[in-house]
Formats: C-alpha cells, structure tokens, sequence
C-alpha cells in the first residue's frame, strides 16, 4: 500500500487543527446571532481585553416578620442552573421567604395560588393560554412578576465532520406579551465602554423607581432591549451602546416596570460569577424586594391556598367531625399540614383557618367574618339574600378566618366538605370571596339574583 505524501500529511493536519478550533469554540462560547458585517468589525476588537470591573459585596435583605413564598419557574426549560442564581436566592431567604423552583409546566398554576411572587428566566417552552390567565389574575391581585429575558442566539452543533448552526430562541414572548411587554430580537454591545468584551455592556439607571436605590451603574451580559406599552424604564445602556442587528446606536432600555411587572433583558447580572460587579448586587437586592412587597389578594376560587401552610379546621358542632377531616384530608393531600379541632361555647373559635359551623350558630356568635351575616333565619353576602334553609354558603372575609363555610346541619356539612374537596364550589361562586350552593329545599332569593344553580342536594 502507497504511504501518503509529506504534503498530504500536513494538508491533513492543518484539516485537523481547524476543525479541533471550530469545535472548541462552539462548546466553549455560544455564537451570537446575527452575525453581519458589524459582528465582523467587532471580531478584531476581541484580541483586545479590557479590565473587568471590580467584584465585591454579597446581597441581604432586612428580615420581614411574616414571610411568604416566592416561585421560580424551572418548568418551561428556562435555561439556567439553579446555582446560578444563588445571588437572588439568597436575598429573598434572607428576608425570610422561602423559594421553591416549580418542576414541570403545569405547577405554574398552581404555584400561583400559593406564591407572593413569581420568577420566570428565560423560557425555552410557550406557556399555554390557562398559564397565562394564571399569571395574570395573580397579577391583577397583587402578585409581583419578574421576567427574565434573553437575546436569541446561535450555537455550533453536530460531530466533526458535521456542523450546523441552531438558532435558540427564548419563548418570554408567550407569556410578557399579555402584560404588554416585548424583549428585543438581537443582542447589544459596546465597543466603547464595557466589561471585558463587547458583549458585557453597561446599564445606567433613570427616574426614580425603588427598584434603582442604591443603584447606579450595573453589568449586563449578552443583553437584549425591552419595552411596555404602559411601563417605564429604569435601566438605559450607556452611550455607544449599539443593537446588533443593523447596527443602530442609540439609547436602549434594558430594565423596565410596569405595575406590578419588572422585566429585564439579561439574566446573567445576578449568576454567581457576576452579582457583585459594580451596582449588581444592589439590583439583585431591589429585585428580591420587589418581589416580597407583592400584597396578593387571595380569592375563594384559589382554594384550597387560600389558606396556610399549617390551618387549623375548626368545627362547632359533634356531628360535623366526619366533614372536618374530610377538609383536612383534602388539604394535607396539597401539600399542607392540618389540625382539627372541636370549639363550642360563647366565644368565636380562635386561630381558625378554616370554620365549619351553622347558620344558628352565627346567629349567636360574632365571628368577625365580614361580608356574611345572619339574622333571623336568614343569610347574606354580597349579591345574594335568602332563607337559610337548604343553602350551604362559602365565604372568604377580607381578614380573619380564611374560609367559612355555613350550613344548616350535618347532611349538608358533608356536601359542603365534598364539594370542596373536588372544587366543584367554583361553580357556584357568585364573587371572588362567596360561594352559595342551594338544594331543592332552598327559597327562592329576594333581590335581583339570577342564574344561581339549585341542585337535588
């Protein structure tokens, strides 16, 4: 057999060598998307490595004396590891609430029910339509959303004789585009003012938010601009700061808030190896703080999370012992650690969660459940009034006890317990905080109630 030439050898091995240096850099960097005649203008300026800015400090909250829970969406393939983001963890356990990651797409809508607020970086799945009514009726009852955007971008990938370049791109879209929010479609960079590479840009800060105290200038890397329809910035880059795609400088929003919305455009600001360059820490910190503030408004309909992590159902009649366990049953199946307990007498039963009681026995008693009252044989909450026979009532006050329910004995207390252990009460919700579910043996109401269901309970 003929042996190849000296020439075809180092033909071979210059091959080689090419190949080992494409390959390296695609699994040692992502390719940015793009990539046109300014990407190629930039290329030269990468053999020239400016000083990274100084690193320091770690990020802390004051401790809130009633914490709460923030959720974290890991359940969209949102690119990031969880210890990447230890800096924002850290900042909001600090304060004492607690985080907890949802593992798979449909724990969002229930995530929700529970959570003070919630955190979604860059997802690589669409949230589905009942997602994001979710979201957004957290939203609209207080809940605070962070969204955390990224640039598309392109990667090497196949073997080596085989290489193509895949497009990733973020799905934010499917879920900031009903709060009015849009992420930009290109990367921007800064071939004047950075940190250490184009690509690491500076942000300065604008207005007066809380979200900017204690800020001044922070790091974004590989970021992309933002905007709200009915928002306001608070994070601009700085001058020279240019988009990749057609090469446009100008002054681009990278952070913005819109009620009870912030979204950003670059998630690696608060990874570990970045959160305490130059102003980063202290974003990190308004981000947790923005996050805990949230006063969320929990509705009938968000049973059987309305209520803690460890309610107590209490009962005010013997009969009614099958149906309080049946409550608690259904509560320790969500996840929540529940107690029973009997409590008659004169006074109103204390530290009750959840209260399973009769008509007679609120006619004697104030429990303090506001917008429910009793009189004369008769109940009413908002948009409903009627004989109290044969009607079950469930109602949420503004404080206090979080769930009342009302029946007129111990038939209709174990069809209270079942519907809502099976959440069929939704059906029968007349506001966001009451519920009236009327059997056959039921009044007629007075007033202009219409289209409430009698049933043959």
């Amino acid at each position: 057999m003929a042996r190849p030439s000296q020439d075809s050898i180092r033909r071979l091995a210059v091959f080689l060598a090419t190949v080992v240096v494409v390959v390296a850099g695609s699994t040692a960097a992502p390719l940015l998307t793009d990539r046109g005649p300014q990407e190629q203008q930039i290329s030269a300026y990468e053999e020239i490595v400016p000083e990274r800015a100084p690193a320091e400090g770690q990020p802390e909250l004051e401790r809130v004396e009633e914490g709460g829970l923030i959720a974290i969406d890991a359940g969209h393939v949102n690119r990031f590891d969880q210890d990447e983001i230890q800096p924002l963890v850290e900042a909001i356990t600090s304060a004492g609430y607690r985080v907890e990651f949802i593992s798979s797409a449909t724990g969002v809508t229930s995530a929700v029910k529970r959570a003070d607020g919630l955190v979604v970086i860059d997802p690589g799945l669409e949230y589905s339509q009942s997602e994001v009514a979710a979201v957004e009726r957290f939203v609209d009852n207080g809940g605070r959303l962070v969204l955390v955007g990224e640039p598309p971008q392109s990667r090497l990938v196949g073997g080596l004789f085989a290489i193509s370049v895949r497009t990733i791109r973020s799905q934010m879209d499917s879920l900031s585009k009903a709060f009015g929010i849009e992420f930009g479609e290109a990367y921007l960079f800064n071939t004047e003012e950075n940190d250490g590479n184009h690509r690491n840009i500076f942000a300065a800060t604008r207005g007066q938010s809380p979200l900017i105290r204690g800020v001044d200038r922070t790091a974004f890397y590989t970021a992309t601009s933002v905007t709200a329809q009915d928002g306001q910035p608070f994070l601009w880059a700085t001058p020279g700061t240019r988009m990749v795609r057609g090469d446009t400088p100008g002054r681009y929003p990278v952070a913005v808030r819109s009620g009870n919305v912030v979204a950003l455009g670059d998630k690696t600001f608060m990874f570990e190896d970045n959160f305490n360059v130059v102003d980063n820490e202290q974003l990190t910190e308004n981000l947790a703080r923005f996050l805990i503030a949230g006063n969320v408004r929990k509705t009938l309909a968000d049973y059987p999370d309305l209520v803690g992590e460890e309610p107590t159902v209490r009962y005010t009649k013997v009969t009614f012992t099958d149906a309080a366990q049946t409550v608690a049953n259904n509560l320790r199946d969500n996840g929540q650690d529940p107690t029973i307990s009997l409590r008659r007498g004169a006074r109103a039963p204390e530290n009750a969660d959840v209260l399973l009681t009769t008509y007679e026995y609120l006619e004697e008693h104030d429990i303090g459940a506001d917008g429910l009252t009793v009189a004369n044989g008769r109940v009413a909450v908002s948009g409903y009034e009627s004989d109290s026979t044969g009607v079950i009532t469930f109602h949420a006050p503004r404080s206090g006890i979080d769930l009342v329910v009302v029946v007129d004995g111990p038939t209709r207390v174990r069809t209270a317990a079942n519907l809502l252990e099976t959440g069929e009460f939704t059906q029968y919700l007349i506001s966001d905080r009451s519920a009236v579910y009327r059997t056959a043996q039921a009044g007629p109401p007075t007033g202009d109630e219409t289209g409430l269901n009698v049933t043959d309970g």
